[in-house]
């Protein structure tokens, strides 16, 4: 297909699609002539996953390139490709500078994790609980364990439905499926809230 038909294809505009070549982010065409280019199913798959990330996730340029560096890049096992191209994404808690990654490492041990704890992680769950603390919301230890029991859960969820193979798709399909899902599981936390609010609204009338 042209780049034209590559475009609507992907629901994307084209002066979009250009910019995504220009940054990288799609691979150039099979040249047929000194004008045109010729794509392919890889090419609209691509593009796909790029539109997701940006329109439906609104991650940088940068970011997104860093998915699809893990995704293009040497093999590996689906599980730890899935954890790099997710660490680095954004979280809403702004850094903290009141703590050292020994500290956040070892609150994570803390709670209960006993295998190698990455740093960045941990760092990203000591910013977050710091900035509950310094808004004034009260995480107790009640409330963190089972959010904790909770995501645990939903990690093995996650793990069930990925292709048991370490294949270029089975990467892609845990890389992609994770980083789309974060925003389904803050929606689904959101509608629980509402309808538990109206059950026991319901329970008092």
């Amino acid at each position: 297909m042209r780049i034209s038909e590559l475009a609507h294809a992907a629901k994307v505009p084209l002066p979009t699609v250009k910019y995504y070549q220009r940054e990288g982010l799609l691979p150039p065409g099979r040249a047929v002539n000194a004008r045109e280019s010729q794509y392919g199913e890889e090419h609209l798959s691509r593009l796909r996953v790029v539109r997701v990330l940006v329109t439906g996730l609104g991650l940088t340029i940068a970011q997104v390139r860093h998915v699809l560096d893990v995704l293009d890049g040497p093999q590996r096992d689906p599980y730890q490709a899935m954890g790099e191209a997710t660490k680095n994404l954004p979280l809403t808690a702004p850094p903290s500078q009141t703590s050292t990654p020994d500290d956040d490492v070892a609150m994570v041990r803390a709670l209960g994790f006993t295998h190698i704890i990455d740093p960045q992680l941990a760092g990203q769950l000591g910013n977050a609980l710091r900035w509950a603390a310094e808004s004034g919301v009260s995480v107790t230890p009640e409330l963190l364990g089972a959010y904790l029991d909770a995501t645990r859960q939903i990690a093995r969820a996650d793990f069930e439905v990925i292709p048991r193979t370490n294949s270029r798709e089975s990467v892609s399909f845990a890389v992609v499926g994770t980083v789309v899902m974060e925003p389904v599981l803050l929606a689904l936390r959101r509608l629980a809230h509402e309808e538990l609010a109206q059950e026991m609204e319901d329970d008092e009338g």
